[in-house]
């Protein structure tokens, strides 16, 4: 559970929730904001579970198990960064970064079997690859589980390490995770798109704990546990008007 007691609607005394703003001459100012962190259902809200179920994993021998509820994590998911960003750079880009921190209690999973699975829904796909970036264009919805592309191709091996397991739906296969040796460990995502000034943006993600609880015997079988949901937008208010694309609003979690 979140170290804080998260609540879903921003106040200006939430612990989790803000914004900031950056004003463009001649072309208007764009605000950039989070919002508060909600703790999801154990074993995942039902969209989140059916996208995994019916996942090219899940095609090819994977099984998905909601965990029972006495299996429900005694720890906690202490969140140190979580905080909207506008990068001026070249090209500008906007986004937010969000570091949690597994913090296991007693009789909670621990180990190199571990790890995270999230699942992102925005307005402006992004397909990561091994190789970099690929941006759709503006308002292409995208509702997904966060995985690098080479990891939902069956056949493919890393050529800087042959023996790497790739073919799996866990973040932490090249998301950026760090293991420490008193069992916790760090899961850190930046989220950042370009074209920042002429299309509103906005993405939710759900982060959960998941493990392989028989990794000698029944390795594509995992358990999902207790998991938070994180959300953000970015809007510009221009001088001159907005682009008209859909957004994908931040889903109901059921």
């Amino acid at each position: 559970m979140p170290s804080q007691q998260p609540n879903p609607i921003c106040t200006p005394t939430s612990p989790y929730c803000s914004s900031i703003s950056q004003t463009k001459p001649g072309v208007g100012t764009l605000t950039v904001s989070t919002t508060s962190v909600s703790v999801l259902p154990l074993g995942g809200t039902n969209d989140f579970f059916n996208l995994l179920t019916s996942s090219v994993w899940a095609q090819n021998g994977w099984t998905f198990n909601k965990a029972q509820p006495v299996e429900s994590l005694t720890g906690r998911f202490d969140i140190g960064v979580y905080a909207p960003s506008i990068f001026l750079t070249t090209p500008e880009r906007i986004g937010a970064e969000i570091q949690v921190l597994y913090n296991p209690g007693v009789g909670d999973p621990v180990g190199s079997n571990v790890h995270f699975i999230q699942r992102v829904v925005n307005n402006h796909a992004n397909t990561i690859t091994l190789q970099g970036a690929i941006q759709q264009p503006p308002g292409t919805p995208d509702d997904k589980i966060d995985t690098v592309l080479e990891q939902t191709q069956l056949g493919f091996i890393d050529p800087r390490n042959p023996q790497k397991p790739t073919f799996n739906p866990f973040y932490d296969t090249y998301g950026q995770v760090v293991r420490y040796p008193n069992q916790t460990i760090l899961f850190v995502d930046i989220v950042a798109r370009e074209d920042i000034y002429y299309n509103n943006k906005n993405w939710s993600a759900e982060l959960y704990l998941a493990e392989v609880k028989d990794p000698i015997n029944n390795p594509n079988e995992v358990t999902i546990y207790n998991g938070i949901s994180w959300v953000g937008k970015a809007y510009s208010l221009l001088l001159k008007p907005l682009k008209s694309f859909p957004t994908a609003s931040p889903p109901v979690w059921k």
